[in-house]
């Protein structure tokens, strides 16, 4: 099963044993760890989870994620190098930090320098989210970063020239994933969410369109060559879907589509697109599981 700790709640995910989707459902809960483990415990009360092997998806704001160059050292030695170079650039110290690397396939020439996303968080938070999901009856298997979860989405979608993106939109800000064949090749946050396309959608679109224009451009000049051809929407809150799409298709140059899950996922009639959208990052985190050929 898969769980996300956001601003507004608790998303939960189960898939069975054969990937099909039995449960996708958002429980409203006051943001922190008391809020979050009084949703978390009954809902693994209500369906019967004890003991289920979890992903849990850690809030936004307490992790950082940095883009940087591959240092040129060999393999065994890269997390301790990468972990060095994070010192510089975030504002965690490093005694009191876990880190990690997200690998990025090399690019095709040799003239573009390989890069990879170094990942820091306190290590006292990861911990507390860690006792959270213990507490609640389930058994811990990864923490996850929201950049991942959503690459598990992509994975889902069949790839058009150039792999896959993602435009998942949350209450304020937007996180654009490329990916290619399961990779992860490109992640970045945009400044523009759903209290900013509900107070003028036109004018709003307009703007993410160029956002996201930028981040296939550079893809495209300095990364891996032709950017993905479509662009899907991933609404994580609410506003108007149809009126987004509509604007994001006259601004862009890809073809902007919604991701609906149940496309790709067996999924229960009782579900509903809304209870998906609601849980998306929660099911992108129970996709991790079902990669490791787990229930």
């Amino acid at each position: 099963m898969g769980v996300a700790l956001g601003d507004q709640g608790v998303g939960v995910a189960v898939l069975n044993a054969s990937g099909s989707l039995e449960v996708a459902e958002h429980r409203p809960a006051d943001a922190g760890v008391d809020g979050w483990a009084a949703a978390l415990r009954a809902a693994v009360h209500d369906h019967g989870l004890q003991r289920c092997p979890c992903v849990a998806v850690v809030p936004r704001g307490s992790y950082q994620v940095q883009q940087l160059e591959a240092p040129a050292v060999p393999g065994e030695e890269l997390q301790t190098a990468v972990r060095w170079r994070l010192k510089d650039v975030v504002d965690v110290p490093l005694e009191q930090a876990v880190t990690d690397i997200i690998l990025v396939p090399p690019p095709p020439t040799r003239d573009v320098a390989s890069m990879l996303y170094g990942i820091v968080a306190r290590r006292r938070l990861m911990d507390e989210y860690a006792d959270l999901v213990d507490q609640a009856g389930l058994h811990l298997a990864a923490l996850e970063i929201r950049e991942m979860a959503v690459r598990n989405l992509a994975a889902l979608c069949p790839e058009q020239g150039g792999g896959i993106a993602v435009l998942a939109v949350d209450s304020d800000e937007g996180l654009l994933v490329v990916s290619r064949e399961d990779s992860l090749y490109l992640a970045r946050s945009l400044e523009i969410g759903g209290i900013h396309l509900r107070a003028d959608t036109s004018q709003v679109s307009e703007r993410l369109a160029l956002e996201v224009q930028r981040s296939l451009d550079y893809y495209d000049s300095q990364l891996y060559g032709a950017p993905p051809s479509r662009v899907l929407l991933l609404p994580l809150t609410e506003f108007d879907e149809s009126a987004v799409v509509g604007g994001l298709n006259a601004h862009l140059g890809a073809s902007v589509e919604m991701l609906e899950l149940e496309h790709w996922l067996e999924t229960p009639d009782s579900l509903s697109s809304g209870q998906q959208q609601r849980a998306a990052l929660a099911i992108g985190a129970a996709l991790r599981l079902r990669a490791r050929g787990r229930a």
